[in-house]
C-alpha cells in the first residue's frame, strides 16, 4: 500500500512543484522564456535522478521519492540568481553577450558554492548505516551537483541566442514594493541593532526550552495515512487482540529435552502469566499452550483440563511430544531438534518507541530475571520489537552525527572562503538559529524526532548557508569597491541582494509546503518545518548577518590582501572593468555650456 501511495504521490508532486515554480518565476520576471528554459533544465536533472536510482539499482522508497520535486525546488534558485544577474547587467550597459560572460564569471563560483553546501547536507546521509537513509543521501547529493552544471551550461547558452530582454523582462529589477521592504530593512540595521540583538537573545532563550521539550519517538507504522483501511485494521486489532507487532522469546532450558521437564515448563508458565498481565502484550503462545492443548485433548476436549499435567499426568501426556513429527511443521517452529530450546511468541501493540523501550527494559527484561532467578532458564528477547527499538536508538545517533558531521564540513568550507575566524562566526550564527527555532517548534508542537524530521536539519543547513554565500560576496565586493566603508558595503548589498534572496525564499517555501498534502506523517512533517526552517533563514541572513558584520567586522584587512570569498563574484567596480568598456559608445556633455 505504500509503495503505491508513494508512486502515486511522486507524480503529483513533482508535477506540483513544477506548476508553482513556473507561476512563482512568471510573476517575478514577467516572461515566459523566463519559465520554459529553466523548467527544461530542471526537467533534465529529474530525469537524471530517475535514471541514477535506477543505474545504481536502488529502488523508489517513501524517501527516495520526494527527491524529484526537492530538485525542482532547489535546482529553480540556480535559474533565479543567474536571470537576475543577466537582466541586472543587460540594464546596465544593454550588451547581452557582455552580460552573458559577467554573468559566467561573477554568479558560477556562488552558484557553485551554494550547490556544493547544499549537496553537502544531502551527502553526510552517507555516514548513516541506513540503507534508505544512504541512497536517498547519494541520488540527492549527486543530482544537486548535476543541476549546477546543467544550469551553468545551459541557461547562458539558451540567452545567447534567444533575443536580448525588452524593457517588460527588466521590470522586476525596479519592484517598488521589495525596493520598499529592503530600504527599510536597510534602516532597521545601522539604526537597531541593540533591538536585533535582543530580539535574538530572546528567541535563543525561548528555543532552549523548545528544544528542552523534544523527545524522539517512532512508531512502527509511522507514515501510513491516518485514514488509511490497514492504519484502521491496525488500531482495532490494537484495540482487541493488544496489537499484531511481534515480540518473541527464546528460551534455553540448559539442557537436553528441558523442555520437556514439567519443573520448567512451570517457570515458563509463570513468566508467560506475567507477560499476559500486561495489556499491551498479548496471550503468549509457546510448547507450555501445546502441552495444556494437549491434556485438554486427552480429558476429551473438556477446557477445565487445560493446564499443564501434575506429576501423575507427566508421563502418559508428555509421551505425544517427545516424537512429535505432524507434517504442518508447527511443532518445530516453536521447538529445536534437541528440545533443549523453545520459543516464546505474543503480539504487542504499537505504542511508540519510547512506551516499548520502557516496556521492554524496565518492566518485561526486570520480571524475567526475578522469575528464573534460581533456575538454569535463560530467556532472551528478539523478533521484530526489540530491532525496532534499537534500530531507532541507532538511526537518532547516526543521524544527529550526521547533522554535526554537516556543520563541520560547511565551516570548513566556509573557513576556506574567508580566511577569517571571525567571519565563519559570523556566517554561521544567522544560519544555526533558524535550525534552532525550528528545533523548539517540534518541542512546542510535541512534534517527534524520528528519521523524516531528523534530517531536517542537515538539508537545511546546507541550503540556508546559501544565504550567506551569496550576500558575503556582494558585501566583499563592494567592501572593496567602497574603500572598505563597512557600513556603506552592507546597505547596498542589502539593497542589490536582497532580492534576489527574496525571490528564492518565496520559491523555496512554495516548493517545500506542498509536501504538507502528503498522506504520510513524515513527509508532512518534513514539508512544513523545512519550509518554516528556510524562510528563517532567509530573515536572519537578511537582518541579523549584516547586523553582525556592521558590530564585529572591522575591515582591517591590508591592501591587495583577497580571500576565496572575493574569486566568487570578482570586482567589477576598479580597473578590471576598465577592460570591458567600449571607449566608442562614451559621449562627453558640456554641463555648463555658459562657462565656456
Amino acid at each position: 500500500m505504500i509503495a503505491d501511495q508513494v508512486g502515486s504521490e511522486l507524480r503529483m508532486f513533482l508535477l506540483i512543484s513544477v506548476l508553482i515554480t513556473g507561476i512563482i518565476l512568471l510573476i517575478f520576471f514577467r516572461s515566459f522564456r523566463a519559465v520554459i528554459f529553466p523548467l527544461i533544465v530542471i526537467g533534465i536533472v529529474v530525469v537524471w535522478v530517475m535514471g541514477t536510482i535506477v543505474l545504481l539499482g536502488f529502488k523508489i522508497t517513501l524517501l527516495s521519492g520526494i527527491i524529484p520535486p526537492v530538485i525542482v525546488v532547489i535546482g529553480i534558485p540556480n535559474a533565479v540568481y543567474l536571470m537576475n544577474k543577466y537582466h541586472a547587467e543587460f540594464a546596465m550597459h544593454g550588451n547581452k553577450m557582455l552580460a552573458i560572460s559577467r554573468v559566467v564569471r561573477k554568479i558560477g563560483m556562488a552558484t557553485l558554492l551554494t550547490n556544493l553546501t547544499t549537496a553537502i547536507g544531502f551527502l553526510v546521509l552517507l555516514t548513516a548505516d541506513i540503507t534508505v537513509l544512504r541512497e536517498f543521501g547519494i541520488v540527492a547529493g549527486l543530482n544537486v551537483m548535476a543541476t549546477f552544471v546543467v544550469s551553468l551550461i545551459l541557461i547562458p547558452g539558451v540567452f545567447s541566442w534567444m533575443p536580448p530582454p525588452s524593457a517588460k523582462h527588466l521590470r522586476h529589477l525596479d519592484l517598488k514594493g521589495i525596493d520598499k521592504i529592503l530600504s527599510g530593512i536597510d534602516l532597521i540595521v545601522h539604526r537597531n541593532r541593540p533591538m536585533i540583538y535582543g530580539v535574538t537573545i530572546l528567541i535563543v532563550a525561548i528555543t532552549a526550552v523548545g528544544i528542552y521539550k523534544m523527545n524522539a519517538l517512532s512508531y512502527m507504522v509511522d507514515d501510513l495515512p491516518e485514514e488509511s483501511t490497514v492504519k484502521k485494521d491496525l488500531k482495532f486489532f490494537e484495540e482487541n487482540f493488544s496489537g499484531v507487532m511481534p515480540l518473541e522469546f527464546m528460551v534455553d532450558t540448559g539442557k537436553r529435552r528441558g523442555v520437556l521437564d514439567v519443573k520448567n515448563l512451570k517457570k515458563i508458565e509463570e513468566f508467560e502469566q506475567f507477560l499476559a498481565s500486561h495489556r499491551d502484550l498479548s496471550q503468549p503462545v509457546s510448547l507450555v499452550s501445546f502441552v495444556k492443548a494437549a491434556k485438554q485433548a486427552f480429558y476429551n476436549n473438556n477446557p477445565a483440563r487445560y493446564s499443564l499435567p501434575d506429576n501423575r499426568e507427566r508421563a502418559f501426556i508428555l509421551r505425544y511430544m517427545r516424537d512429535q513429527s505432524d507434517n504442518s511443521g508447527l511443532f518445530n517452529s516453536f521447538v529445536d531438534s534437541t528440545m533443549q530450546k523453545m520459543r516464546i511468541s505474543l503480539q504487542v501493540a504499537d505504542v511508540g518507541s519510547d512506551k516499548m523501550d520502557s516496556l521492554v527494559n524496565q518492566v518485561i527484561i526486570p520480571g524475567r530475571d526475578s522469575i528464573f532467578a534460581d533456575t538454569e532458564i535463560k530467556a532472551t528477547i528478539t523478533g521484530t520489537t526489540p530491532l525496532f527499538i534499537k534500530g531507532n536508538k541507532f538511526l537518532i545517533r547516526n543521524l544527529r552525527g550526521s547533522l554535526l558531521l554537516a556543520f563541520g564540513l560547511i565551516a570548513v568550507t566556509m573557513g576556506l572562503l574567508f580566511t577569517n575566524f571571525r567571519m565563519i562566526i559570523i556566517s554561521l550564527i544567522p544560519n544555526m538559529i533558524p535550525m534552532m527555532i525550528t528545533a523548539s517548534m517540534m518541542g512546542f508542537l510535541n512534534i517527534p524526532l524520528k528519521p523524516s524530521t531528523v534530517i531536517i536539519f542537515s538539508i537545511t543547513f546546507g541550503i540556508s548557508v546559501d544565504y550567506s554565500i551569496h550576500f558575503l560576496a556582494k558585501y566583499r565586493q563592494e567592501l572593496q569597491a567602497n574603500r572598505f566603508y563597512v557600513p556603506l558595503a552592507v546597505s547596498t548589498s542589502i539593497l542589490e541582494i536582497g532580492s534576489s534572496m527574496f525571490y528564492t525564499s518565496v520559491i523555496l517555501f512554495a516548493g517545500f509546503i506542498i509536501f504538507a498534502f502528503s498522506s504520510f506523517g513524515g513527509t508532512i512533517a518534513l514539508g512544513i518545518l523545512t519550509s518554516c526552517t528556510l524562510l528563517i533563514s532567509m530573515i536572519t541572513n537578511m537582518i541579523l548577518l549584516p547586523a553582525l558584520i556592521l558590530s564585529f567586522d572591522k575591515a582591517n584587512y591590508k591592501r591587495g590582501e583577497r580571500s576565496l570569498i572575493d574569486d566568487v563574484d570578482p570586482d567589477y567596480y576598479l580597473e578590471e572593468r576598465d577592460k570591458d568598456i567600449d571607449l566608442n559608445r562614451i559621449k562627453i556633455s558640456n554641463r555648463h555650456p555658459a562657462a565656456e
